[in-house]
């Protein structure tokens, strides 16, 4: 079975921005127009500087984290593309066993962690219902249920954040674990 690459179905335009005066940049050709943006606080709702940098925060670190598993899941399957090229190189040739179970093992070890990142059985949205899912999809989450124009973050999601971010250091040691013995062995 090839992986040539993954999909994950959530939205990757980023987050919304807290109140503040920003610059928009447009390009056409050699030109190019800078024009100031000032996005102000909801109308309805007075909310503190302080709940509006902690949003921002919680949000720029959530991204931080879904862009580094997008890249060692890519890393992944870089490495298990090469192993299988490998292995199109050495099943037909003799007193190859050992390298041929050495190639399996660590094939098997890569499927299994990339499967506790991203479920890798899920090609569409209703697939979410049959297989659990990846941790990059709980981050996903997490981010998208915090990102609103009331920046309010309840302890339950600090709570939740700090249990993925133990449970993506665990992923991320098991991984750095396979690059460092087994890939470079």
């Amino acid at each position: 079975e090839k992986m040539k690459e993954f999909i994950q179905e959530a939205d990757y335009r980023g987050y919304r921005v807290s109140p503040g005066t920003y610059k928009a940049k447009m390009s056409y050709g050699k030109d190019t127009k800078e024009v100031p943006i000032i996005i102000m606080d909801p109308p309805t709702v007075k909310v503190p500087a302080s709940m509006w940098t902690l949003q921002q925060s919680i949000q720029k670190n959530l991204t931080t984290r879904i862009r580094e598993i997008q890249s060692s899941m890519k890393s992944s399957i870089a490495i298990k593309q090469q192993l299988d090229q490998i292995d199109e190189r050495i099943k037909s040739e003799p007193n190859n066993e050992d390298l041929i179970t050495k190639r399996n093992q660590l094939s098997e070890k890569l499927k299994s962690w990339q499967t506790q990142v991203v479920e890798l059985r899920q090609k569409g949205f209703q697939d979410a219902l049959n297989w659990p899912a990846g941790i990059i999809s709980e981050f996903f989450f997490v981010r998208a249920n915090l990102d609103t124009y009331e920046p309010s973050v309840p302890k339950g999601y600090l709570d939740r954040i700090q249990d993925l971010e133990s449970n993506w250091i665990e992923k991320q040691k098991t991984f750095d674990q396979i690059m460092n013995t087994e890939v470079r062995a």
